[in-house]
């Protein structure tokens, strides 16, 4: 954002042009947003496949395997938020910030004074532990017919829910992490959280629901199309001769998650994006960061 080293351009895109940029966006932090991938990533996985992984065991493997692929698949889709947020928060510290570190964004977020509000809202108002219940339920039913039925509808509707939940308020994340904007206000000038989630989603509703869709079909082809690669590149290796287990489980847990993570910096560009749109923030961007290298100069 400083005017004499500008990386990327304050204008409105379009959806397609949103997700070129994030290729770009990709490219130039790629370290660091690996590093905030893992950071937020790995506890999901290991909590998935301990969950999980019962159904591709030899004693379940023939009547589960393909829950296993739908399970894991509902669970990463809930969870996505919840495990990317560091990206977002990254992100909006790169704007201003050219060599932001990801530690210093974990020890931020860590120190943020919503965090636990931020838990809530992530955790439970968008379905992501009563679905991780429900697997926890599958672990130990023994019903064949029950656990289909849970498997095969009760889990999709927690999972629909937390994405209608997650449709209204879409930007959580940056809205508590970079606005930190208040659960409750009493103050004209200072919005609360719901207030501002409404604010700023009151216009572009055709908009939104483009980008909303758009990503939902590329996160679907970018999942399968990681995990085929994986698969691929496996086959050529010829790592499976040397595993005591079948590796294609953890290529898929990380193909979820990685696709995760490309939607999530796509996420944060619409964000910026939408607030160009709504509130001429490419005017106010140019005067912050003029301002900001003043100071610096000063």
């Amino acid at each position: 954002m400083q005017l004499d080293r500008t990386f990327i351009g304050i204008r409105q895109r379009s959806a397609l042009e949103v997700w070129d940029l994030t290729l770009l966006v990709i490219r130039r932090y790629f370290r660091p947003l690996c590093w905030l991938f893992l950071i937020g990533a790995i506890p999901w996985m290991i909590l998935n496949h301990l969950m999980t992984m019962w159904m591709v065991s030899d004693d379940y493997f023939s009547d589960h395997v393909q829950w296993f692929y739908w399970i894991n698949a509902c669970l990463v889709v809930s969870q996505a938020q919840a495990g990317t947020f560091w990206i977002a928060h990254y992100l909006g510290q790169a704007m201003f910030n050219p060599n932001p570190q990801a530690m210093e964004t974990v020890s931020a977020v860590r120190k943020s004074k919503h965090r636990f509000f931020f838990g809530w809202l992530h955790l439970v108002n968008r379905m992501v532990l009563p679905a991780l219940g429900l697997v926890a339920i599958l672990w130990f039913s023994e019903e064949d017919e029950v656990n289909a039925l849970l498997a095969a509808f009760v889990l999709p509707m927690l999972v629909f829910i937390g994405l209608v939940v997650r449709a209204r308020t879409p930007y959580l994340s940056e809205i508590l992490l970079l606005e930190e904007a208040p659960r409750k206000s009493d103050s004209t000038r200072v919005q609360s959280y719901s207030s501002r989630s409404k604010n700023l989603l009151g216009a572009p509703g055709a908009d939104f629901f483009v980008k909303f869709s758009l990503a939902a079909i590329v996160g679907v082809g970018l999942s399968l199309a990681i995990y085929e690669s994986f698969c691929l590149l496996d086959s050529v290796l010829g790592l499976q001769s040397i595993a005591s287990s079948n590796l294609n489980y953890i290529y898929w847990q990380f193909s979820l998650w990685i696709a995760a993570a490309i939607v999530a910096v796509n996420r944060f560009l619409s964000y910026i994006d939408l607030r160009i749109r709504t509130e001429g923030w490419a005017v106010r961007l140019r005067l912050m960061a003029e301002e900001k290298r003043m100071a610096a100069e000063a």
